[in-house]
């Protein structure tokens, strides 16, 4: 088409297609947190029973009796088998990127057997550490329900180091409480 409105016939070296179908997006995250962040935790949801995970003390499976946050499974740490006085625990070696990226977070989901309404149930004490820092702790009269709570930690600045779950048991032998722990992920958290 020129200035004047005329048409000239198409040519054999310029010819205009027009599409008019839809296309298909393509939808991506560019400098996403999570973009290089690769799964450490084996076996955080607890699917195949205690398997890649180290314990002592009082740690079992269970599914009956407990709404689990994550699938079927929950680690049960703590209860009725704990000794008094005694630290029931799990744990297993966190490794750090080989590709120099380390893990950004830790993430996971505990609930107490019961909850504290304010008053303390027992001495008992639920904490989190990555090698020798404690990352978090709980005390079940600190609790007012058993809902499960979701903890995002971040670990970026740590090296490589032993995760492990510990419930430390009364010292006045009124042992009873135990806390559940699933979904445990070092990778993209969904909550």
């Amino acid at each position: 088409v020129d200035s004047n409105g005329n048409v000239s016939p198409p040519s054999e070296w310029c010819q205009v297609t027009l599409d008019r179908t839809a296309p298909d997006p393509i939808v991506g995250v560019t400098n996403s947190p999570t973009r290089d962040v690769e799964e450490r935790v084996v076996n955080g949801s607890f699917e195949a029973d205690l398997e890649g995970w180290e314990t002592v003390g009082s740690v079992s499976i269970t599914e009956a009796g407990v709404a689990p946050y994550d699938q079927a499974k929950v680690a049960q740490i703590g209860g009725a088998g704990q000794e008094v006085g005694s630290i029931s625990r799990i744990s297993q070696f966190i490794e750090r990127f080989s590709d120099g990226h380390g893990i950004r977070s830790i993430n996971f989901a505990y609930r107490f057997a019961q909850a504290g309404n304010g008053e303390n149930i027992t001495q008992e004490k639920f904490a989190v550490f990555l090698g020798d820092t404690m990352l978090y702790q709980a005390l079940p009269s600190e609790e007012k329900a058993t809902d499960w709570q979701f903890v995002s930690v971040n670990v970026s600045e740590y090296e490589a180091a032993e995760l492990t779950f510990a419930l430390y048991g009364a010292e006045d032998g009124n042992q009873s409480q135990a806390v559940y722990l699933d979904a445990v992920t070092t990778g993209a958290t969904v909550v």
